[in-house]
């Protein structure tokens, strides 16, 4: 397992950069998962089903990303 840490710049070019990354590596859209919120704070039960998205086997794509836009 890889992780890379985006920072800078504006969330636009961040999501940009990602987007581009997916394309390299053959990421298809089902294949993300992202943990996004549109309260304050995450919930536990949201992190719970984020990590066990990611552990799931792809569908499509030889491996699965996990986003955390903010």
């Amino acid at each position: 397992m890889h992780s890379f840490l985006i920072t800078g710049s504006s969330e636009k070019n961040r999501l940009d950069t990602i987007a581009s990354r997916c394309k390299e590596w053959n990421i298809a859209p089902i294949d993300e998962a992202r943990l996004t919120t549109e309260e304050a704070s995450l919930g536990i039960a949201q992190v719970r089903e984020f990590t066990r998205r990611l552990m799931l086997k792809p569908f499509s794509s030889p491996y699965t990303i996990g986003i955390i836009p903010h």
